[in-house]
């Protein structure tokens, strides 16, 4: 790969799948870009742990998150991971197992994909699938789609999200995604997001990210898939504590209209070895 690619999936451990759905979450920053850092890794493996705590407004019960994350450079062109994911909405807790690949059969495309499945879920889905493509028309340009399945007990979603990279350096570079959606085969909507990306002094890594648009999603307390518009803003920093270990600090705001506003912090690390 070139360098510009590897840094692209590479950026990989702040979300397992970058604006890859409507609004987003701030575990899923996170493992975004892990997964690329891992990519632009000398060793062979990384590890991640992320934990998050989210506090909600309305009167809900706080949130917490528990992500652990394992990724391997099985040749230059190929990398595989896999991931389990503790999520407790009280007074249930689902527990997610993924697994995920990226690979790139040529210098300017990557193909990835990921899978995920929670065992008798309360709020989310029991699968979830996704692939997508990414190439890079020009030094400067990437062109993204992605397609995301999600089968929750209560019904199916599909989303196609499109979207473009502009490279402004092989460290600093923004990704601009729009998702179309449907609902039980019956019910359209959509969203839109921004992330951007800059390298930092010292070799630590600053993530910016908004979103706005129908966010599927499944409170223990409400019967079926809920689809309510949100505004989310994501804030990341990685910073390196030595060659091998990286700190990982986030906060995201998600106000989901007319139902609550939910602030979650999210402290980690990476371990490469």
């Amino acid at each position: 790969m070139t360098r510009r690619l590897a840094a692209r999936v590479a950026q990989a451990a702040m979300a397992l799948s970058l604006l890859a759905s409507g609004p987003l979450a701030a575990a899923d920053e996170a493992s975004e870009i892990a997964r690329r850092e891992a990519e632009r890794m000398a060793t062979p493996w990384s590890f991640t742990a992320l934990y998050g705590h989210g506090w909600l407004t309305d009167g809900r019960p706080d949130r917490n998150d528990l992500d652990v994350q394992l990724y391997r450079r099985v040749t230059p062109e190929l990398v595989v991971g896999g991931h389990v994911a503790g999520q407790r909405r009280p007074p249930d807790t689902d527990t997610t197992y993924g697994a995920t690949f990226f690979w790139s059969p040529l210098k300017t495309l990557e193909w990835h994909g990921w899978l995920d499945y929670s065992p008798d879920p309360a709020f989310r889905p029991e699968r979830a699938y996704s692939t997508g493509l990414e190439w890079r028309v020009i030094p400067q340009l990437s062109l993204l789609v992605d397609l995301k399945r999600e089968e929750f007990t209560d019904g199916r979603v599909d989303q196609v999200i499109p979207g473009l990279t502009y490279w402004f350096s092989d460290e600093t570079w923004l990704t601009v995604r729009y998702a179309s959606g449907r609902a039980y085969g019956e019910r359209d909507f959509d969203s839109y997001s921004a992330a951007f990306n800059a390298g930092t002094p010292g070799g630590g890594r600053l993530t910016l990210a908004y979103s706005h648009g129908t966010d599927p999603d499944k409170d223990p307390a409400v019967p079926g898939v809920i689809l309510t518009d949100a505004n989310t803003y994501v804030v990341f920093y990685r910073h390196p504590l030595r060659r091998d270990l990286d700190l990982v600090v986030g906060v995201e705001i998600e106000d989901r209209k007319d139902l609550y506003t939910r602030t979650t912090g999210t402290l980690g690390m990476t371990y490469r070895f």
